[in-house]
């Protein structure tokens, strides 16, 4: 197991611009943390860390992560944080190689399903030949869990039932988001009504 002197040790070896032979970048202890699996290691622009003059701002990069028993050391972008990192990886090591997907759940009762329709063509500005489409194709969206849930309870609000599940392979209308999307990116309910408008209405 690394310790954290070793983490930061292979930070300055392997990382180019924060070599210790550059004196203008430096690890601040004050901003590392460790965790069950990783250390997290910060650093920046001498003159920000410590000044905290934000001229000297390095932009782009939100520290790395050092695997404690492997030494992997895996780079976070100014989006992603430790800890969406971490759940994220939890995350697909329970789905076993399987793709989450978004599901719509249709009510059992008629009278529920005439409403529901008439949500559905509101929300997703479209007719019924449409809605009627987005109803056959259940499976709706496939990305990391995390923003799934965040979908999914955006479209509770509007009275829409879904359910994730896990899918060995994704049938072709699914629209698929890439995984490095930020904690914040995607989870706009506006971002996925155009996508749906844009992938599965384009054949209606």
């Amino acid at each position: 197991m690394l310790t954290f002197d070793q983490a930061k040790q292979l930070i300055l070896q392997k990382i180019p611009h924060c070599t210790s032979n550059n004196p203008e970048w430096l690890i601040d202890d004050t901003h590392c943390c460790e965790y069950p699996d990783y250390w997290y290691i910060w650093g920046n622009a001498r003159g920000f860390v410590e000044y905290g003059d934000t001229l000297y701002l390095l932009v782009g990069s939100n520290g790395y992560l050092v695997d404690k028993c492997s030494g992997e050391i895996i780079a976070l972008n100014n989006r992603l944080s430790p800890q969406q990192y971490m759940r994220d990886r939890q995350d697909e090591r329970a789905a076993a190689g399987k793709h989450h997907v978004l599901c719509y759940v249709p009510p059992e009762n008629p009278h529920a399903r005439k409403i529901e329709l008439l949500k559905l063509k509101h929300l997703f500005s479209c007719n019924y030949a449409k809605i009627s489409q987005l109803q056959n194709q259940s499976e709706w969206l496939s990305t990391r869990l995390f923003t799934l849930q965040n979908i999914q309870n955006e479209l509770a609000k509007h009275g829409i039932t879904t359910q994730i599940i896990l899918c060995d392979e994704l049938a072709e209308h699914i629209i698929v988001w890439q995984y490095d999307c930020g904690e914040h990116d995607y989870l706009k309910l506006s971002h996925f009504i155009k996508d749906i408008q844009k992938q599965c209405f384009q054949a209606a």
